[in-house]
């Protein structure tokens, strides 16, 4: 969320065991207009800052997706049906999110 009047930039780290972010900033769009952008100006790390280019007149709450892969080594560690749980950190707070992984049937024609 980003507060009433705040142009502070704020930053996140997406685990180590996430790659193949977008490569170009994006923005974060709340009502149909631009609010922010992500970008990530070291592609060699998971850490990413949200700019917010104007103060806003009111407090904003958006959300937003991006697509991400597990790297070879997080991928290899999923040899069977489990969960993994992985931390998040923004501002100096921890978050975690946990994945559930389930057998897939490789005879059946499925999408993602």
């Amino acid at each position: 969320s980003i507060p009433k009047g705040s142009q502070q930039n704020i930053t996140f780290q997406v685990p180590d065991a996430f790659s193949s972010f977008p490569q170009e900033p994006f923005s974060i769009k709340h009502n149909s207009n631009s609010v922010a952008t992500i970008s990530r100006s070291d592609k060699s790390t998971n850490n990413f800052t949200i700019s917010i280019p104007e103060k806003s007149s009111e407090d904003i709450t958006t959300t937003f997706n991006f697509l991400a892969q597990l790297t070879s080594d997080a991928k290899s560690k999923v040899t069977e049906p489990k969960s993994i749980v992985y931390s998040f950190y923004s501002e100096n707070t921890m978050f975690n999110d946990v994945i559930d992984y389930v057998a897939k049937n490789t005879s059946a024609i499925t999408t993602d």
